[in-house]
């Protein structure tokens, strides 16, 4: 689904480079589809369900004790993005595909370190087949953002060794390794530790 919000965004990059700036089938309605792949029919499911439930891993939940502040930047960048199309303004769109990606950054960031921990606790419980499901689960996280995060500076290969399913769970480390190994490309795309929040 993030694959999918992420090219609408493009989708609506290029219509609006080519000067289609139609509401119903220019770069505003593909700007559009991407918030409904990203939040989904309703709040419990798609990657909006992820922001929020690792926001309250991370305690980065905003004012209404909810929603993510991750996916309150999104949402920002949506209407920002979808008014600065209107307006034809590109560029404008394009700052604010760029703010919503970093968002999707912090909440993915955020599901990698967890998944990471656990299967610190899972060895810890001599729970060997929990640790192996939770590495896959972060494998999943993870590769979510790669695309993403390697080109501003994450150590893929550190990534790869604490998820790599051919290596033994927590062989490579927990998530202290995790997030040192993503810091880098949180550094370049403007997130703060605070924006990541302490695992709780």
């Amino acid at each position: 689904m993030v694959a999918w919000t992420i090219h609408e965004f493009n989708a609506a990059l290029a219509k609006a480079h080519d000067g289609n700036f139609d509401v119903a089938g220019g770069a505003v309605h593909n700007w559009d589809e991407g918030w409904a792949f990203f939040h989904g029919a309703e709040p419990g499911c798609a990657p909006y369900a992820t922001g929020n439930k690792r926001a309250a891993n991370f305690g980065t939940v905003g004012a209404d004790g909810e929603t993510a502040q991750a996916n309150e930047t999104i949402l920002a960048a949506m209407i920002a993005g979808r008014d600065a199309l209107l307006n034809i303004d590109a560029a404008g769109a394009e700052a604010a595909a760029a703010e919503a990606v970093r968002g999707l950054a912090i909440t993915y960031s955020q599901a990698a370190i967890r998944y990471a921990s656990l299967i610190e606790g899972d060895l810890a419980d001599g729970n060997d087949a929990k640790a192996k499901e939770h590495q896959a689960e972060g494998l999943a996280f993870w590769r979510v953002v790669e695309a993403y995060m390697v080109p501003a500076g994450a150590d893929a290969d550190a990534m790869d060794a604490v998820f790599n399913l051919d290596n033994p769970p927590g062989a490579n480390g927990f998530g202290g390794e995790v997030r040192a190994a993503l810091e880098p490309a949180w550094d370049a795309l403007g997130i703060a530790a605070s924006d990541i929040g302490s695992l709780q």
